[in-house]
């Protein structure tokens, strides 16, 4: 497969996107037929965003890269939730990742979100770009202490009269008073990115979806409104990417699925006898009291063991690749659509089939169109590797193999 020429890579990330969802948005669904299509794709365990796009990136499990979604650090004695990832140490992944491999190699890496991932996750690109943080030119500071100046010429352009660069306000985690709506300002930034010639490999964040379904449901009317802006905004990009470029190669993919909540279970755990730590699909419990991890396992498994999957102590936890030092000292993962969220109407992070399910396809002029097996996001980074002709320096057994 001669992927010599086709020296530009993209990633169009769209956060919790299923096929069900494209069964709304046609022309997107349509793309699939003229693609390297892989059907029965699927993310890791846990199938949240932090710990997801983290394997992308690195081609490694959460055992390895070390994100497991929010935690409970032991030494600062501290929750480190998602709303606050300000507090998260921004060299958390424990691997390299693609964007590093590739500037080692003299590429040019960027990565544009609209939601707070791209300190931890896009560790190594050149340039990462947040509603409430920008890093570029080795200079990383928290939000907009960077001098405008300092940031690429082409931020400075206006975007357009309804999504400027704003920066009068930083204390929004998830960037809604930046931007009423995060996928159009991905998108803006996005264009601006490919008329500049910014960046070799670029990965483009689209969260609003996943916000959406999480806040309404996935059945929401504020989730099919935003269904055909969101194709649109694809459309547009892809059609920006292909008249720039002549062989580019474009993933469009999601970093996991999501599931609606049918019933909210509350954990038995009297007042502050274990911390937990809810990831929606899944929670983290901690205690320097084993036996009363083992009592409160005992208690889940009595009341409630026919809604989880699993509630395990870590060293039961091999199979799901997920050991690091923050995991909890229990790990209990629900069955799809129970959950101990108190707020969220659809959840993910568990291993059922709706939230492990991604969306995965592969655009370019020498790929083999068609449909395939055995996709995962675990393949993401060997692939892109493999396209750019780089290599990963630290070899192991856990990394899959390219999808070409």
């Amino acid at each position: 497969m001669d992927l010599m020429n086709q020296n530009k890579v993209f990633i169009i990330l769209i956060d919790s996107l299923t096929h069900n969802d494209l069964q709304k948005c046609p022309q997107l669904s349509n793309l699939k037929n003229n693609a390297m299509h892989f059907p029965n794709a699927q993310t890791i365990f846990p199938s949240l965003t932090f710990s997801s796009i983290s394997s992308m990136l690195t081609g490694l499990p959460p055992n390895k890269h070390g994100i497991i979604g929010n935690f409970y650090d032991r030494t600062q004695k501290k929750k480190m939730l998602f709303q606050d990832v300000r507090n998260w140490d921004p060299n958390a992944i424990a691997t390299e990742t693609i964007f590093e491999i590739a500037s080692k190699n003299g590429l040019r890496t960027m990565m544009i979100t609209g939601f707070a991932v791209g300190r931890i996750c896009g560790r190594g690109a050149d340039i990462i770009l947040e509603p409430t943080y920008i890093k570029y030119e080795d200079i990383a500071s928290f939000p907009f202490e960077v001098p405008l100046s300092k940031v690429p010429y082409w931020i400075s352009e206006q975007i357009d009269d309804s999504y400027s660069f704003h920066v009068d306000d930083v204390n929004d985690p998830l960037g809604q008073k930046y931007v009423d709506n995060p996928d159009i300002w991905v998108m803006q930034l996005a264009k601006q990115a490919i008329k500049n010639d910014a960046s070799d490999l670029l990965l483009f964040h689209f969260p609003y979806l996943d916000f959406l379904k999480h806040y309404y449901g996935k059945d929401s009317a504020e989730v099919n409104n935003h269904l055909p802006l969101l194709e649109k905004i694809i459309e547009e990009l892809l059609s920006y990417i292909m008249n720039k470029y002549d062989s580019p190669v474009i993933f469009i993919m999601s970093d996991h699925g999501s599931t609606e909540v049918t019933e909210r279970i509350t954990l038995p755990i009297e007042d502050n006898s274990a911390i937990i730590i809810r990831n929606g699909g899944l929670s983290y419990l901690y205690s320097e009291s084993n036996s009363l991890i083992n009592e409160i396992q005992h208690k889940i498994l009595s009341s409630f063991g026919s809604k989880v999957e699993f509630v395990a102590r870590p060293h039961e936890l091999s199979p799901y690749y997920v050991v690091t030092k923050d995991i909890g000292d229990l790990t209990v993962c629900f069955k799809g659509g129970v959950t101990d969220s108190h707020y969220a109407k659809a959840i993910h992070g568990s291993l059922s089939s709706s939230d492990m399910g991604i969306f995965l396809s592969l655009i370019g002029s020498n790929l083999s169109k068609g449909f395939h097996e055995n996709g995962n996001i675990l393949n993401i980074a060997p692939t892109i590797a493999e396209i750019l002709n780089i290599s990963f320096s630290n070899k192991t057994k856990e990394r899959k193999d390219s999808l070409l």
